[in-house]
């Protein structure tokens, strides 16, 4: 799987060895915040919004997800000088819009964008039966952002 992750994301076109030794680890600091994973002691800040560049849209799409762990893994080239270099990760459940766990995938934490509240929207209707929770839309309220000890919001 790691393989798979650095040749799609780097298109390399050199060999890499890849090693299968990762370095798990629960909790992180990002952007002044403190960011946990399920492993963690406590649920907060482990939900979080990653942003990625669409092929179909100039402006970068967000999504939201739990982080299940984070990792680093050391990754060393195929060269003469076969340097070492450690990259860290988070592996990470995406919801759909539906609230539904749909995919699960390693992403650089650079990618991290900013914690979120995440919740169900009940929505009763009177001829529907509202017993599967799972057709409940997803609500993704993005939590502020402290950059460089200034707090700001969305303007």
């Amino acid at each position: 799987m790691l393989t798979d992750f650095y040749e799609d994301t780097y298109n390399l076109d050199q060999t890499i060895l890849v090693s299968k030794v990762i370095t798990r680890f629960s909790t992180i600091r990002l952007h002044g915040k403190m960011y946990n994973s399920a492993e963690s002691r406590t649920q907060k800040g482990t939900n979080v919004q990653c942003l990625f560049l669409s092929q179909y849209c100039t402006a970068p799409e967000a999504w939201p997800g739990k982080i299940l762990y984070f990792f680093k893994h050391d990754q060393r080239t195929e060269s003469s000088t076969g340097v070492k270099t450690a990259h860290i990760f988070a592996f990470i459940r995406f919801y759909s819009s539906y609230g539904n766990n749909n995919s699960h995938c390693i992403v650089s934490i650079q990618r991290i964008f900013s914690q979120v509240a995440v919740a169900k929207k009940k929505i009763c209707r009177r001829t529907e039966s509202v017993a599967n929770s799972d057709s409940f839309p997803l609500v993704v309220i993005p939590l502020l952002r402290s950059v460089h000890g200034l707090t700001i919001s969305g303007k």
